[in-house]
């Protein structure tokens, strides 16, 4: 059980360290003054917007998972993409996210290995559209400081994606999978050979994905990374910051692909530093920048507290099933 708490404690103690060392570095006073005179108006709505981009969302893992005659409505799924933010917020790193959702989905009768496939995939298209809009404005913005290194990560980071996509939905990668299994010895567990059979049969269903699907799938994660510009439009507008579209796209692809890495509890002290360092190119100072990123920690807190919410209803319903009815 230590060992299960020492990763989540240091990745907060890490996060709340790099957090600290930024507001000795910048006058708390400017900062308070800047969080109380937010504009309520574009902050709401920003909130608004991303329940909305997360509609998107729902509406393309329910296509993918469709390849598997998993039916659900888009209401069902964002129900459960909102339990999973809860989980992905209190528990160490983006893993733990996907293994929440992994198990919902199983328990509404995805089956595991189709679960765990469609979720991969779900991810891949995902972070490869996110790549992709952000290398798509980093090229239509003007130089700015570290630009040229900015586009060659983001296309670095896109083929490598679509690299490993492409990769992993091919048979011949899953033939070479099997090959190597079975020479170190781990396809004689009866329970690995097993797993590994259904991951493969699973990953199958993409094999042959018709190009419309493809298109809609990615339609979707492109439409709810629009959306998610629109948010940070709105939160940016709050604090006060005059930016234009494209550089809030590029910016939040930037500090979404950092915020990947499972640095800190939540993307604290590393999303702040980020966005000093990209906004500064900007000429927007420590104190706006750290009061932005706090308007987008306000945003993890809200979604994860309406997750925690279905969570309650849903011990509270097990709870009510389970007490037998006296009134007979």
């Amino acid at each position: 059980m230590s060992r299960l708490l020492a990763i989540p404690g240091l990745k907060i103690a890490v996060g709340l360290g790099l957090l600290a060392l930024i507001l000795t570095q910048i006058p708390l006073d400017e900062l308070g003054r800047s969080l109380i005179g937010l504009d309520p108006l574009p902050l709401v709505a920003g909130i608004v917007v991303v329940f909305a981009m997360r509609l998107f969302a729902a509406a393309r893992l329910r296509l993918i998972l469709r390849r598997f005659d998993f039916h659900a409505s888009v209401a069902s799924i964002f129900a459960i993409n909102l339990r999973t933010a809860y989980f992905s917020f209190f528990l160490p790193g983006h893993l733990a996210g996907g293994a929440a959702k992994w198990y919902l989905l199983k328990r509404r009768g995805t089956g595991g290995a189709n679960a765990l496939v469609g979720i991969v995939y779900d991810r891949l298209n995902e972070v490869s559209s996110l790549v992709a809009i952000g290398f798509a404005a980093s090229l239509m913005i003007g130089d700015i400081p570290g630009g040229d290194a900015i586009r060659l990560t983001f296309a670095a980071l896109f083929a490598a994606i679509v690299i490993a996509q492409m990769a992993i939905l091919n048979e011949r990668f899953l033939v070479l999978s099997r090959a190597l299994a079975e020479r170190i010895g781990l396809v004689r567990l009866p329970l690995f050979a097993r797993i590994f059979d259904k991951l493969a049969d699973s990953s199958r269903a993409f094999h042959d994905l018709p190009i419309g699907w493809r298109a809609w799938i990615w339609s979707y994660a492109l439409l709810g990374h629009t959306v998610g510009i629109g948010s940070y439009a709105l939160f940016s507008h709050a604090v006060g910051l005059d930016l234009a579209i494209v550089d809030l796209a590029w910016v939040r692809s930037a500090v979404a692909i950092v915020g990947l890495l499972p640095l800190t509890f939540a993307g604290l002290g590393v999303r702040e530093g980020t966005l000093i360092v990209l906004l500064g190119a900007y000429g927007i100072g420590a104190v706006e920048a750290v009061a932005f990123s706090l308007t987008l920690f306000l945003r993890l807190v809200v979604v994860s507290a309406a997750g925690g919410l279905l969570l309650v209803c849903d011990l509270a319903r097990e709870r009510n099933s389970a007490v037998p009815d006296r009134s007979e």
